[in-house]
């Protein structure tokens, strides 16, 4: 073999590597990389209101399509109600209920309260939440917040 020969071999190899290297690097990066923090469990009655913060952690956009509540001790799952009216109907309190899809841009969160009407209050729960590019399901076994009032709302505010 000649020179040339081996150098094209050789160039062709590390081309070869480069685009295989490229090619997964692409897929680590477009894979669902989200996070749900709960904040507030507000209760009244059967009314749940959830304050989550969704944030997505990569550089391409997710939309949020469905969120589901899984009872970790019965193995029950319950879908968010949309269109809800969680206090009053006045205008300077947070007064509905965030609707889906949600649009998350890239390195980007979003504050959302999410909606479920129980018969009773979970001990143990997560949430399933559906997106555009998988299911994320939360691991909150650890850290449950305590309920509180749903009157309790109303101090909090949300940017638009």
């Amino acid at each position: 073999m000649n020179w040339i020969s081996i150098t094209a071999l050789i160039v062709s190899i590390i081309s070869l590597c480069l685009t295989a290297y490229k090619y997964w690097y692409d897929y680590k990066e477009n894979q669902l990389k989200i996070s749900v923090d709960l904040k507030n469990h507000f209760v009244l009655g059967e009314r749940n209101v959830c304050e989550l913060n969704l944030v997505n952690e990569t550089k391409n956009p997710v939309s949020v399509t469905k969120i589901l509540l899984i009872d970790e001790s019965k193995n029950s799952k319950f879908e968010c109600i949309q269109n809800k009216v969680l206090l009053t109907k006045t205008k300077h309190i947070r007064n509905e209920s965030t609707m889906l899809p949600i649009n998350l841009n890239p390195y980007a969160s979003h504050k959302s309260f999410i909606v479920f009407d129980l018969e009773k209050i979970l001990d143990v729960y997560n949430f399933e939440i559906y997106t555009s590019k998988g299911v994320y399901i939360t691991n909150y076994k650890e850290k449950q917040l305590k309920e509180q009032s749903l009157l309790n709302l109303g101090s909090v505010s949300i940017n638009k």
